[in-house]
């Protein structure tokens, strides 16, 4: 038995605002966006020394984590990292969702690092998480 469908197209033209938000829609799903992003929200990448204490003793912890859907996200929770006392070096991915971090176990703690991920995302719009995925002990 065949069965008739009748389908109406209706053409509309989008507001600027629908258009903003079907913009970033399609950018987030595309990798190069995110949806809690727009253009104001460049994040400025900080620039850290490493002090002599910080480097005395080095560890590598590799994190996997979630919320980042652009490289501001990604400079936000790196940031938020570096702040963080006994940080050496951090680098962030936000496309693979990873973040490799460099730190002194003697001046801050795996618990730390997580934290400073879940808060690099304090301003209601981002909810950033971590979990560790791997730890190395350099000697």
């Amino acid at each position: 038995m065949d069965k008739n469908y009748y389908v109406e197209t209706i053409q509309k033209t989008a507001t600027a605002e629908e258009q903003q938000i079907v913009d970033i829609a399609l950018l987030s799903v595309w990798g190069i966006g995110c949806p809690n992003c727009a253009a104001h929200c460049y994040v400025e990448p900080i620039q850290k020394t490493a002090t002599t204490e910080e480097q005395q003793i080095v560890d590598m912890a590799l994190f996997s984590v979630w919320g980042m859907g652009c490289p501001n996200c990604a400079a936000r929770v790196r940031n938020n990292l570096l702040s963080l006392n006994g940080v050496v070096n951090v680098e962030v991915v936000h496309t693979t969702g990873t973040a490799g971090v460099a730190f002194n176990p003697n001046l801050v703690k795996v618990e730390m690092l997580i934290d400073a991920v879940a808060s690099a995302g304090n301003d209601g719009r981002h909810v950033y998480g971590a979990r560790l995925l791997r730890r190395e002990v350099l000697l």
